[in-house]
């Protein structure tokens, strides 16, 4: 189904919530979290923080379903970690507060390009390359100035911080895209003779780019 760019919402998060300490992790589709502390929701948006172990979860924004408090485990919401290192040590913190960035005017993500290594030896004819890692993209969300709303401040202090915050898209049919990036902007600005004033925020993914039905 198409995506209509119209009634988007775009949100920051500004605040996270005590970190659960994660005692596990299931290499599956989708992977599975033990945890103990507070419960989580389904539908809470958390943040992966793991020093060893499974560091591809590093910073990794996620959904949680199927919460099993008696268990105490959680899905990781069609996120697969089949291929993922075995679990060492972690923690999970769920985003508790949003603001939105109500004077976005449009948002773009390319896609991640793999690094093209020349591997082209003497005996060679022809240049060999190979694929080695593949870079973040660099995304922005672009719209009218407002250094004053509440969104906007909060970039500007990651900013500062040089550090990341969650951000979660709300498509018009109800589909949510969620990822935590690495960011920088809401001081800056563009001013044209009798034109609106405009800014942009560069985005730059942490991790995976989630994307959700509902």
């Amino acid at each position: 189904m198409a995506r209509i760019a119209t009634n988007v919402k775009i949100e920051v998060e500004t605040a996270l919530g005590t970190a659960n300490t994660v005692t596990g992790l299931t290499k599956a589709n989708p992977g599975v979290a033990t945890y103990s502390g507070s419960d989580p929701t389904d539908g809470d948006i958390v943040v992966f923080s793991v020093t060893d172990g499974t560091v591809e979860l590093d910073g990794q924004a996620v959904r949680v379903a199927n919460t099993n408090t008696s268990a105490k485990t959680f899905e990781l919401e069609s996120l697969d970690t089949t291929d993922y290192s075995a679990w060492s040590s972690g923690s999970t913190s769920a985003v508790s507060t949003w603001a939105t960035l109500g004077n976005s005017q449009s948002i773009s993500m390319p896609n991640p390009a793999p690094a093209k290594i020349d591997i082209t030896t003497l005996i060679d004819k022809t240049k060999q390359y190979a694929f080695g890692l593949p870079d973040a993209p660099d995304g922005t969300i672009s719209g009218l100035y407002d250094p004053t709303s509440a969104g906007v401040q909060e970039v500007k202090a990651a900013t500062k911080a040089n550090g990341d915050r969650v951000f979660r898209v709300t498509w018009a049919g109800g589909q949510k895209t969620v990822f935590n990036a690495l960011v920088s902007g809401g001081s800056g600005f563009d001013s044209q003779q009798n034109q609106a004033v405009t800014a942009t925020i560069s985005v730059t993914p942490v991790k995976d780019i989630m994307d959700y039905a509902t």
